[in-house]
């Protein structure tokens, strides 16, 4: 036996125990036996590491072991009694397969691995679908009044940020653990079908079992001039894609933020309680006529589609209005409201008028201002109104039925004053209105039904003028009385023509109302708002109100207009209502004097008592715009009803439940161009992943990923075997330094006869195309056509 052999045996003696029956037992290693002896042993069998190298390798594929082979190896070797060499060396061996046979993915990628990726990309699916789902499923408008519970409760309770944090999360961790995976994959393509420089081995191979992400494989490539060749293979030019995604989608979270306003969402029905009632005690003040509208307060209505227009005899209606209020006394309150149901005070109204079948006349009065380079002019219609016959005019029966003094007789004697225009503020047409009788206080909601007609003779009666005089036609009457001239009918008003294009338009109107506190249900669609007047002292823009109040003839719909709509109204039972609020609103509504004559006109002379200019400016807009009397008389005393509840609003101190809806401010996504991003980058993520685990499992053969010994052992080899020698104490800066005169090509090769899996230098090109073989295959196909 030779030289080598002897030391093999005695290393395996040494190992499993000597022949004689006082030593070890051979399961047992010697404790005599040094460190440094055994290092010595090892570096003097080089036959023995031949073997160690030839057959041990030959388990870093999981290949069938060659028996035959090794048993020649080590037949001239002796080795102790009961000892099988060749079933020694096998020990380490794995379960047979052929070299060329295909692995399964279990087995290649590994459960984990498989299990990450598979569990990642329906992860990210998920999340962007919910995403999606956010972003969508706010239905056909803004306001999500349409969305479905589930996404209306996530926006209502605030918690979208959050939820888009966890998904961002989730969608970084999740490609994050896949990129590194496919770190691995992308190694081993490199490493089996690719040339790499051979100080970039160690790197690689390592990078199949343990990586902390593609960046030490980037850096690999990109060190040598000659490895940078690799960025045009399609594995790493996905990887580079999918870090690219990656880092991007650290900043999904800002990207999809991006996308977040404050908008206004419709809020879950709930009950509150608010003030409905006022306590007798309470000494309520209101200001009237003198007062500015409290608010132009929003409120809901009752559609009947209406029209007040006159009839071939000069009668003009209104019908019946239901006026709603809201009895929230903050603006903010209203305006969020999308739908009231519970008690409510509720003005019906209506007003009819025709023109009258008057005598009397008319006389001049001036006043002098100080200050003022002239005397202001204006005058007064005195006479009497026949009440039977002026209904029998326009074709009414006359009804009687009245148990009051206050009732209108025969004859309705009337002193109202009638204005002048203000020739500095310009103009075409100035107004009053007067009522030539003192209301019945007693009276109130339980007398007037709204099934009733408006011209019953306990009916209040107002009486509406309308004249194009100026001072100087006033001042032509010379202080003189002048009876009332011939007349003609022109619509609901009786125009008196005194000559010169000057003329004086009367109408007489019944207008009925009563207040009732009734459970309504008000609703809306839409964000609505309350309107204002312009206050410059010759202009007023009041077109807004009108139209919010109805006065416009063309915009009726109860949408257009920006109102609530009643979709239902239950009255309480007519009973006395002395003690209720309701009375305190109707007699505030009232005229405390007979012949009281309000100003219709914003800038005009006249006699008239005080009112403010709000309520004259939508009064006289309303005569120039649409010449209804009718529906002047009957708005201009809606915005005074609705002011005066307003007003008390402060004295309800008595509670009653309401349930309502409203529109509260939420964060909630606007666009969709954060989101597109974001999936857009999942996507082409998931597509790189898909793309590189399926070329892995393709075109891979040797490796075995995370597998840290197998990663190792193909590193061993003829061409690394004193590059591992030499870098057992140094960097790798050094290695690679001294390997750069020698720094050529390899790849792991499978050895023809052993089965060994090795690095060898390159000496194939590799059958996955690169990205120029794919652009020369195409250009010569074009090229082949033509």
């Amino acid at each position: 036996m030779d030289h080598h052999g002897s030391e093999t045996a005695t290393a395996l003696t040494d190992a499993h125990g000597t022949q004689d029956g006082n030593s070890p037992s051979p399961t047992a290693p010697d404790p005599s036996l040094k460190t440094s002896d055994a290092t010595s042993v090892s570096t003097a069998q080089t036959p023995r590491d031949q073997l160690c190298v030839s057959e041990c390798c030959v388990s870093n594929t999981h290949k069938t072991p060659l028996q035959e082979p090794v048993r020649q190896q080590v037949d001239a070797l002796e080795f102790p009694e009961g000892i099988d060499p060749v079933s020694l060396v096998l020990r380490f061996s794995p379960s047979s397969q052929t070299n060329d046979e295909k692995r399964s993915i279990r087995i290649s990628l590994g459960r984990t691995n498989l299990g990450i990726i598979i569990v990642g990309t329906i992860a990210s699916c998920v999340t962007v679908g919910f995403l999606i789902f956010l972003w969508a499923a706010q239905g056909p408008t803004s306001d999500g009044q349409h969305a479905s519970y589930a996404w209306r409760s996530i926006m209502l309770s605030g918690r979208l940020p959050q939820l888009i944090t966890i998904s961002s999360v989730i969608l970084r961790v999740a490609v994050g653990v896949q990129t590194t995976i496919c770190t691995s994959l992308v190694a081993a393509l490199i490493l089996e079908r690719r040339s790499i420089a051979l100080s970039r081995v160690a790197p690689l191979s390592i990078l199949r079992s343990v990586n902390s992400g593609p960046r030490v494989l980037i850096q690999q490539i990109l060190g040598p001039r000659n490895s940078r060749r690799l960025l045009l293979h399609p594995e790493v030019l996905l990887l580079l894609f999918l870090t690219l995604g990656n880092i991007a989608l650290q900043f999904s979270s800002t990207i999809l933020f991006s996308d977040l306003q404050f908008r206004l969402l419709v809020n879950f029905p709930h009950e509150i309680q608010t003030g409905l009632l006022q306590r007798p005690d309470s000494g309520a003040i209101i200001n009237r006529w003198t007062m500015p509208p409290h608010d132009y307060s929003l409120f809901g209505e009752l559609y009947t589609g209406y029209s007040a227009n006159p009839n071939s005899l000069g009668l003009s209606d209104t019908g019946v209005k239901r006026h709603a209020m809201l009895p929230f006394s903050k603006n903010e309150r209203r305006t969020s409201l999308r739908s009231y149901r519970g008690p409510s005070y509720v003005l019906s109204s209506r007003v009819a008028c025709m023109p009258p079948t008057v005598s009397g006349q008319v006389r001049f009065s001036n006043t002098t201002f100080s200050g003022s380079p002239s005397d202001r002019s204006y005058g007064y219609m005195i006479g009497k109104v026949l009440y039977e016959e002026t209904l029998r005019s326009v074709d009414i029966v006359p009804l009687d039925t009245c148990d009051s003094d206050k009732c209108l007789s025969e004859d309705i004697y009337f002193d109202c004053a009638v204005p002048s225009i203000f020739a500095e503020a310009g103009g075409s047409l100035v107004n009053t209105f007067c009522m030539p009788n003192e209301y019945d206080k007693r009276y109130r909601s339980s007398e007037w039904r709204i099934d009733q007609d408006p011209w019953t003779p306990a009916a209040a009666l107002v009486l509406v003028f309308s004249t194009n005089f100026d001072d100087d036609a006033w001042a032509s009457l010379d202080n003189a009385t002048v009876e009332l001239p011939q007349s003609d009918v022109q619509e609901e008003w009786r125009s008196f023509n005194f000559g010169s294009n000057r003329f004086i338009n009367m109408a007489i109107c019944f207008r009925s109302m009563n207040v009732l506190r009734s459970n309504v249900s008000l609703v809306t669609e839409n964000n609505l708002v309350e309107h204002d007047m312009g206050r410059s002292f010759t202009t007023a823009d009041t077109e807004s109100l009108r139209r919010f109040y109805g006065a416009e003839p063309d915009t009726q719909n109860l949408t257009e207009r920006g109102v609530f709509t009643v979709k239902e109204i239950q009255d309480p039972d007519q009973i006395s209502l002395q003690r209720e609020t309701t009375s305190i609103i109707e007699e505030a509504d009232s005229y405390e004097d007979s012949n009281t004559t309000l100003p219709g006109c914003d800038a005009c002379n006249s006699d008239a008592s005080s009112a403010v200019r709000e309520y004259s400016r939508i009064f006289s807009d309303i005569i120039e715009t649409t010449n209804r009397a009718s529906v002047a008389l009957q708005i201009v005393h809606t915005i005074l009803v609705q002011s005066i509840h307003d007003q008390l609003l402060g004295y309800f101190t008595e509670s009653l439940p309401v349930e309502i809806v409203e529109t509260v401010t939420a964060t909630v996504p606007v666009r969709g161009v954060g989101l597109i991003v974001v999936a857009v980058l999942v996507l082409g993520n998931i597509t790189c992943i898909v793309a590189i685990t399926t070329l892995y499992l393709v075109y891979s053969r040797y490796t075995l990923v995370d597998n840290f010994w197998h990663t190792i052992s193909q590193t061993v080899s003829e061409e690394t075997v004193d590059i591992l020698c030499h870098s057992n104490r140094s960097k790798d800066k050094e290695t690679s330094d001294r390997l750069k005169t020698m720094d050529y090509q390899v790849q792991l090769q499978s050895v023809a006869g052993t089965g060994e899996i090795k690095v060898a230098k390159a000496n194939s090109n590799s059958d996955i195309p690169s990205i120029l073989q794919w652009y020369r295959r195409g250009f010569q196909a074009v090229c082949g056509k033509r």
